[in-house]
C-alpha cells in the first residue's frame, strides 16, 4: 500500500537508528510522482551546512523530474551526486534506487535498469558520512527549513550492503511477489 503526500507539509519521520548511518549501501523506493516542475523529495538520510557541505545519503527527483542519487562525507558543493535524464514526475509507477561503495562508486537505477547518469558536486567520498538527522521519506531538512515531496511513495528499503545490478532488477520485476506490492 502507498503513502500519498500533498507536496506541503506531509512526510514520514523513520527515526535515527544507528543501523541507518550505512557507511556503504543501497537505497530505493517506489514512487508515483504527478507532473511536477519542483523538486520531490522521495529518501533523505542527509544533513547540510551552511558551507553546502554534506553528510548521509539521498534519492530525490529534480526539478526537472530526473532521478538523482547522492552521498556526502563532510563532501564540498551539495555532496557527490549522479543524475538521470529521462523525466519520471509522469504519473506512472517507477522504482529508483541508489547504491554507494568506494570500490563501485555511486549507482542510480531506474525501473530496473542502471542509469549513466551524469556526476556532480564535491569529490568522492570513501564513505557515506554519518548525518545526525532522521530518514525522511518524502521530506528533507535543508540548511534551516524543511522541502516536501508529492505523490505515491512505498517500499522504501535502505541496505547496509550494495545491491548487484541483477538483485535491483530481480526486486523490480518481481514487485509483489514478497507481497509488499500487489
Amino acid at each position: 500500500m502507498a503513502l500519498e503526500f500533498d507536496g506541503t507539509s506531509q512526510y514520514v519521520d523513520c527515526g535515527n537508528n544507528a543501523s541507518l548511518n550505512i557507511t556503504e549501501g543501497t537505497w530505493m523506493s517506489w514512487i508515483k510522482i504527478p507532473a511536477s516542475s519542483t523538486h520531490e523529495s522521495v529518501v533523505h538520510k542527509y544533513t547540510i551546512n551552511a558551507s553546502l557541505n554534506v553528510w548521509g545519503y539521498w534519492v530525490q527527483l529534480l526539478n526537472t523530474g530526473v532521478i538523482e542519487g547522492g552521498v556526502g562525507n563532510n563532501t564540498a558543493s551539495w555532496g557527490y551526486y549522479k543524475k538521470g535524464s529521462v523525466a519520471l514526475d509522469d504519473d506512472s509507477i517507477h522504482h529508483i534506487a541508489a547504491s554507494f561503495s568506494n570500490s563501485d562508486g555511486l549507482r542510480i537505477y531506474q525501473d530496473g535498469t542502471e542509469v549513466s547518469g551524469t556526476l556532480g558536486g564535491g569529490s568522492k567520498p570513501s564513505t557515506i558520512g554519518t548525518s545526525g538527522n532522521p530518514l525522511y521519506i518524502s521530506a528533507q531538512y535543508g540548511i534551516s527549513s524543511f522541502s516536501y515531496g508529492k505523490g505515491q511513495k512505498w517500499d522504501v528499503r535502505v541496505y547496509n550492503r550494495v545491491l548487484s545490478a541483477n538483485e535491483i532488477a530481480e526486486i523490480y520485476h518481481h514487485r509483489g511477489a514478497d507481497k509488499v506490492w500487489q
